[in-house]
């Protein structure tokens, strides 16, 4: 009977742990309930991995490791972005594709014309159109940008709060003040630097690329590569100066709240009779604290990600198409037009990396508030 059943003492031991379990379920639920992760939930509202995800269930299931449906909804969230994208703008490539094989009939068959100026004029008015829809999709996917930028923003903005108040409830309260303002810096630098110059610069950037050989010369190829390497100079300096100034900053105060818990534990160990149960206590209770940030802390960069993710498809998936149209019209087509649609494409790899550039500052943030707090 004791080899089938088990013993005493073993099954005494499973019901120990069984009620530990739930114990430490009940802490869990309990330090959930006090953060409102409503807020998130309405400006995150886009990531939608197949069905809807709510921060607080994405926490629990981090927490938990039950994280199996997570990676099929990503995938089904992800294709279905990417067939979104292929039917926006196909109907406009292809539009733009057939004026470019007219515009090519025009400047390689002007022979058949017995009025040479009247094959240049049907160009120049077939030029003309390619530039205003290549401007006009430029445009607007620009300010798409500057909003997916500042959606990304107000989700720091409403995700901080939460997340630093668990990073306090770990014991480390001067790190999370010292990080809290760390991070309200980079949200101003962010708005300042990409929403208000560097979004700007490539919308400049795609427009002097599209306009650069109106005249039949590149005059203004220098301005471009010039733009160009302004925007890039300025993100990798963000990126480095804001990495260099966290882990700076994350050397010494979260030693120093280390060393207050470390000393408030001898002190409530020493205490007779209670003192290693209140000991035992406060490390298990300081253990499911941890494991909270450490899963909030996750599921704010997993949703940053996924709200990046969806400009990022989008752009990446344009530059690919203008380029696959300049590449396809190159062989019959004037280089003023090649060069028109090239530009676009170059602008949209501008965008992706401003884009990526600043999700990265964030995860980053976050992820090294994770590490040097645990």
């Amino acid at each position: 009977y004791a080899a089938e059943h088990g013993t005493v003492e073993e099954k005494e031991t499973e019901d120990r742990s069984g009620m530990l379990e739930d114990e430490l379920e009940e802490m869990e639920e309990s330090l959930l309930d006090e953060f409102d992760f409503r807020q998130i939930d309405q400006l995150s509202g886009e990531t939608e991995l197949g069905e809807k995800v709510r921060f607080r269930d994405l926490t629990e299931m981090l927490i938990s490791g039950n994280t199996k449906g997570l990676g099929e909804r990503f995938l089904e969230f992800f294709s279905g972005q990417v067939f979104s994208v292929f039917q926006k703008g196909r109907k406009n490539l292809a539009r733009l594709l057939l004026i470019t094989v007219a515009a090519a009939f025009f400047s390689n068959f002007t022979s058949i014309f017995q009025n040479r100026q009247t094959a240049e004029a049907g160009f120049y008015i077939l030029y003309l159109v390619v530039i205003a829809i290549c401007l006009e999709a430029y445009q607007s996917m620009n300010l798409y940008a500057e909003e997916k930028t500042g959606e990304l923003v107000q989700l720091m903005q409403v995700f901080c709060p939460s997340f630093f108040l668990a990073v306090a409830f770990t014991g480390k309260s001067s790190s999370a003040l010292m990080f809290y303002n760390t991070i309200l810096f980079l949200i101003y630098l962010v708005e300042l630097l990409v929403l208000h110059f560097l979004l700007p610069a490539v919308k400049i950037y795609g427009m002097v690329r599209v306009l650069s050989c109106l005249t039949g010369e590149d005059l203004f190829s220098e301005f471009a590569e010039l733009l160009e390497k302004c925007i890039q100079w300025s993100l990798k300096s963000m990126i480095a100066a804001v990495s260099g100034i966290s882990l700076i900053r994350g050397f010494l105060n979260p030693a120093i709240d280390s060393l207050k818990m470390t000393a408030a534990g001898r002190t409530l160990e020493a205490v007779p009779w209670i003192g290693d149960v209140a000991g035992g206590t406060m490390d298990v209770a300081l253990g499911v604290a941890v494991l909270l940030k450490n899963g909030i802390g996750v599921a704010g960069m997993i949703f940053i990600a996924v709200l990046a993710l969806i400009p990022l498809v989008e752009f990446l998936i344009l530059a690919f198409l203008y380029q696959l149209v300049a590449a396809l019209v190159q062989p019959v087509s004037d280089r003023r037009i090649t060069t028109c649609i090239s530009g676009v494409s170059s602008g949209y790899q501008l965008m992706v990396k401003v884009i990526a550039s600043t999700t990265l500052l964030f995860v980053l943030s976050i992820a090294l508030v994770v590490a040097v707090t645990s």
